[in-house]
């Protein structure tokens, strides 16, 4: 299963997203790992990208085959969170298409998976 963290917060606007996991559709032809691929690498380049433009600051990131994770203080908020909603709804479309494959989970913090009842982070977010 391919299972997505995800982090906003508020105050301090960090945010985090982690991407870790095989979806294990088909063994031979797996849309849903190829899927949830191109938005992990959309995901990443987009960061790339609101760094270039002075958006995001205090970037942690990392990737190796089979996980992804980054942190970053977003500097302009609308702008920032526009670009990584837009990333995490292809998640969380996934997730309702294929729930036995993939996995999108909002933590509470950045270390802490939330046990509370499954709310898509996209709705979190666009608040």
């Amino acid at each position: 299963m391919t299972t997505v963290e995800c982090f906003y917060n508020e105050k301090t606007k960090q945010f985090l997203l982690r991407v870790y996991g095989h979806a294990g559709f088909n063994k031979s032809n797996d849309i849903v790992c190829s899927a949830c691929s191109i938005l992990t690498f959309t995901a990443w380049q987009a960061i790339e990208d609101l760094k270039d433009e002075s958006l995001l600051k205090n970037i942690i990131s990392f990737k190796n085959d089979g996980y992804m994770s980054i942190e970053a203080e977003l500097v302009d908020v609308n702008t920032s969170l526009n670009v990584l909603r837009g990333i995490i709804r292809g998640y969380e479309l996934l997730e309702d298409k294929y729930p036995d494959n993939v996995q999108v989970i909002g933590i509470d913090s950045v270390d802490n998976v939330c046990r509370k009842q499954r709310q898509n982070f996209y709705s979190v977010m666009k608040n």
